[in-house]
């Protein structure tokens, strides 16, 4: 929780009101200011809030803006969810509203758990008519649930033991770059192994089209035939946007990575206009 920002949005057609809390329940929580809503201001705010690796959690309620900002966050590999404005918690005699305050309150009971998605709230109130069809969206739902479930215990087992692992030190560095957080650090890490076997970004480069796509020994760079597909790289241009793995993980992060660990050096990422 410590590397985690919370960030409640008050979303209106030109504008967007922005509050982070940080991760520790009490922590600050403070006001960032209103940006224009647009998608590339959506993506500089990203880009700063992000810096050292910080892992970011989006909210904002469910209005006639729609998803179209939800779904600019989930393309950058962003969490976010929806909220229906009737499960926001109020406190009585609270009716004050202004756009400071919605922002506010939003990334506190987002830190605290207290929200709950629109879609996952409304799936809980479909009924059917026919028992088998009840019976089988209640499964699917039960299915969401032991799935991310499974997901939150996996990556706390994946935590404890990486503070055994000599590579340790290594997914930490590379977490500080823009867009990397922890799972696919460890997972870069792990499929990588040693940087240093590397003589240059384009042969790196070489080893993961390769190990992506099947054995190609005449683009593995010298360093003999690349092991067969299912790698880090399959699994993501299988559940990702592809543009966003190709370009923004595979070509940047790879790079950046190798010469990071080529020169044992710090990785400061670039100022944000």
């Amino acid at each position: 929780m410590q590397n985690s920002i919370f960030i409640g949005l008050d979303v209106h057609k030109a504008t967007i009101s922005v509050a982070v809390a940080q991760g520790e329940r009490r922590a600050e929580v403070r006001h960032l200011g209103t940006i224009p809503h647009r998608p590339g201001d959506v993506r500089k705010l990203v880009g700063k809030l992000s810096k050292g690796g910080r892992e970011l959690h989006f909210c904002y309620e469910a209005g006639p803006c729609g998803y179209g900002l939800h779904r600019q966050l989930l393309e950058m590999d962003q969490d976010c969810i929806v909220v229906a404005p009737s499960l926001i918690p109020v406190k009585a005699g609270d009716r004050v509203k202004t756009d400071r305050r919605d922002a506010i309150m939003l990334a506190k009971l987002h830190r605290a758990g207290e929200l709950t998605a629109a879609y996952r709230r409304w799936l809980t109130t479909v009924r059917f008519q026919h028992p088998a069809q009840q019976i089988v969206l209640q499964d699917y739902i039960d299915a969401i649930a032991d799935a991310e479930a499974r997901v939150a215990k996996l990556t706390g087992q994946i935590a404890e033991l990486l503070r055994q692992w000599k590579l340790a030190p290594v997914v930490e560095a590379v977490q500080a770059m823009r867009g990397v957080a922890f799972i696919v650090a460890v997972t870069v890490v792990a499929e990588v192994g040693d940087f240093h076997r590397f003589n240059s970004p384009r042969q790196l480069m070489a080893y993961v089209v390769c190990s992506s796509s099947g054995p190609r020994p005449s683009c593995a760079g010298g360093l003999g035939t690349a092991r067969p597909g299912g790698s880090w790289m399959a699994q993501m241009l299988a559940t990702k946007p592809k543009m966003l793995v190709a370009v923004a993980l595979a070509n940047k992060i790879a790079r950046v990575a190798w010469a990071l660990m080529r020169s044992d050096g710090v990785y400061r990422a670039p100022a944000t206009a």
